[in-house]
């Protein structure tokens, strides 16, 4: 459902209010610099997939000399 002509208005005054009040925070809730891009998102996944099996992988072999020797 869109908004109303009022409600729309009376939105972008409270943006304009907090955007003199605090920039910062203007910024971040208007889509500022502050957001990453959505198309980045999938390759994150992705990358922080094959980097998590690995490192899942190494720390198995490595702690299983050290539960061998205090066992």
């Amino acid at each position: 459902m869109g908004l109303t002509d009022e409600e729309r208005r009376r939105l972008d005054e409270l943006a304009d209010e907090l955007s003199r009040e605090d920039p910062y925070l203007g910024r971040a809730l208007t889509g500022g610099w502050l957001r990453m891009p959505r198309r980045w998102e999938p390759a994150v996944v992705v990358v922080l997939g094959l980097v998590s099996l690995p490192l899942a992988v190494l720390g198995v072999t490595l702690t299983q000399p050290l539960l061998f020797a205090a066992g």
